[in-house]
């Protein structure tokens, strides 16, 4: 079992690798943002990048996931013909939306910000969506061929052509938001242009109705669970938009680009996990396997989103600008919340294995109804804060929701005791970490970071680690240790 959590593992970090090297490229970016970027324009940016976000699901039209099952399993059909059928589709997709979004931009730009004035802007993020077309053909085939490194490394090298963008147009041609919105619709021409030189051999001149039917019956359905999952981690924003204000809009997103940080090890768990959760059910102790993944993603994502949470306020104190400082509030319930839907891709195996799909939109559609409706309630009272405990509870409803459904056909024995012991240990070092009160940031930061990285430790002496745990860790100190005596050795005249 621990050889198919270590494999997990490796694939885990490749995948992430990318999304990892984007993350600390994008925080290090945060300074040039908060101080070029007012709450204003940063909430505006946000706005339109959300937008973005759910046009580009129904351009796609979930064909990231149905080219997956027609490339692997249609016999009928060639790979040339499948991924022509895709691209020819997304492409009529795309300018229909595009067309469309232009003609009537700016009764957009009224309904969105109750002025005109970003009508421009509008029509540059349409245009960007459907660039960003282009991109979905090469990125899957390197997935479906198993290339995870050539895949990460075009997704960080796409991620740096734009950062470098984003800096010559925000800060140097001080183009504000509108600045940013234009740097990523050069980037995503730009790149465009190069996929589609790499996929030119895998285009043909010919539209297969079959082959579409074929891909719009995997991806059409799947359309509303993908809309419902981006309604959970985005729709927040408009609900702020339009009781709080763009500025609170700006200083909310700002503390969740924080917190992302744990979704990066979620997405990285997310892609390695389809084939491993396969793999492991021909395995005899397939049911302890999921049981042990769960508490190991929960691990994981809950020392990110602890440290997060403990060195938040600092760490916005020494890289933004002061109107953002009060974003720091709303770190600790956003990255909980990836903790829980890390958690949720475990307990979804059974819908996954026993062929029970179709259950997945009643969890994430309730989910999403349930959020909107507590942002209703919440945001207009709370503010930002009122969108973060919404994001958190319906999180946290998603796997309950996951387990009740699949109870009937997939039963898995999970460590609750030892989550129980997880969550004591982190809450207790949170609030523990509230008593530290330094002048000197850099103090308090270092203070509360060792607090934090303490977690281990603690949970050590909460009895959370099993016997064979701590035969492994000690086995592997040896390596260690062993290994620098022999470089030590090898020094010696």
């Amino acid at each position: 079992m621990y050889d198919q959590i270590k494999k997990l593992g490796k694939q885990s970090v490749i995948y992430g690798l990318g999304g990892i090297l984007t993350q600390i490229v994008g925080i290090l970016l945060i300074p040039i943002y908060s101080r070029y970027l007012t709450p204003e324009d940063y909430g505006v940016v946000q706005i339109l990048l959300v937008t973005a976000g759910f046009l580009s699901i129904v351009m796609e039209l979930g064909f990231k996931t149905a080219l997956f099952r027609s490339v692997m399993h249609d016999e009928t059909h060639d790979k040339q013909t499948i991924y022509s059928a895709a691209f020819y589709t997304m492409l009529i997709a795309g300018f229909i939306i595009l067309g469309a979004g232009i003609i009537f931009s700016r009764g957009i730009s009224v309904l969105m910000f109750a002025s005109s004035g970003y009508s421009y802007v509008i029509r540059v993020m349409l245009a960007t969506a459907a660039l960003e077309l282009l991109d979905v053909i090469p990125l899957t085939k390197l997935r479906i061929e198993g290339r995870s490194t050539q895949y990460s490394t075009l997704n960080f090298s796409a991620f740096l052509l734009r950062i470098g963008l984003q800096i010559l147009f925000v800060v140097f041609l001080r183009r504000g938001a509108a600045g940013s919105i234009e740097a990523n619709a050069i980037q995503a021409l730009l790149f465009g242009i190069y996929y589609l030189f790499i996929i030119r051999r895998d285009l043909v001149a010919r539209y297969s109705v079959p082959a579409v039917r074929a891909l719009l019956q995997v991806g059409l359905p799947l359309i509303p669970v993908l809309l419902a999952g981006k309604v959970l981690v985005m729709a927040d924003r408009y609900f702020l938009a339009n009781y709080a204000g763009l500025d609170e809009v700006g200083i909310y997103s700002m503390g969740y680009k924080i917190a992302t940080a744990v979704s990066l090890a979620v997405g990285a768990f997310q892609t390695a996990w389809s084939p491993a959760l396969y793999a492991a059910a021909k395995k005899p102790d397939y049911m302890q396997f999921y049981a042990r993944t769960m508490t190991y993603v929960v691990f994981v994502c809950g020392y990110l989103a602890l440290g997060l949470s403990v060195l938040a306020q600092d760490a916005l104190k020494i890289l933004v600008a002061p109107e953002y400082f009060s974003a720091y509030q709303v770190v600790p319930l956003v990255s909980l919340s990836y903790v829980f839907y890390g958690a949720y891709f475990v307990t979804i195996t059974g819908m996954q294995l026993h062929n029970k799909m179709y259950q997945l939109p009643y969890v994430t559609i309730s989910a999403a109804i349930f959020q909107s409706a507590l942002n209703f309630l919440l945001i207009p009272r709370m503010g930002m804060m009122g969108a973060a405990f919404s994001t958190a509870v319906s999180y946290f409803v998603m796997p309950l929701l996951a387990v009740w459904f699949s109870r009937g056909y997939f039963h898995v024995g999970y460590e609750y005791a030892r989550l129980t012991k997880m969550a004591a240990v982190g809450v207790a070092l949170y609030f523990l970490s509230l008593f530290i009160q330094v002048d000197n940031v850099w103090l308090s930061f270092a203070y509360k970071g060792a607090l934090a990285a303490l977690f281990p430790l603690f949970l050590y002496f909460a009895g959370f680690y099993s016997r064979e745990e701590k035969d492994r860790v000690a086995l592997i100190l040896q390596k260690i240790k062993s290994r620098f005596l022999m470089q030590g050795d090898k020094k010696l005249p």
